[in-house]
């Protein structure tokens, strides 16, 4: 499946929708994370990618929330402010498994 707008290939991530592969990346740092989290500033990008600035990483995080994850049972968690926000997923409450 492609993306209908850019046509980049689509990756179904473990959250159980389909995400582009920036953000089945994220999805997938925030899962090895566990409930620890992750901090904006130890994001990683993915190999044979340029440099992702944290205003970038913002920016995906943001869409995540709002765009894919908003009709799952998943949500993204912030504890704290700037480039030391930490993030990590975890199940809405409510929400059946």
């Amino acid at each position: 499946m492609r993306c209908p707008h850019c046509h980049q290939p689509l990756l179904c991530g473990r959250v159980g929708i389909y995400l582009p592969p920036i953000k089945a990346h994220i999805i997938e740092q925030l899962f090895a994370a566990g409930a620890a989290g992750i901090a904006v500033n130890e994001f990683t990008r993915p190999a044979g990618r340029r440099r992702v600035t944290l205003k970038a990483v913002h920016a995906h995080l943001w869409q995540l929330e709002h765009w894919y994850l908003a009709k799952t049972e998943w949500m993204l968690a912030a504890q704290g402010l700037g480039p030391n926000t930490r993030w990590r997923l975890r199940r809405r409450e409510g929400k059946a498994a």
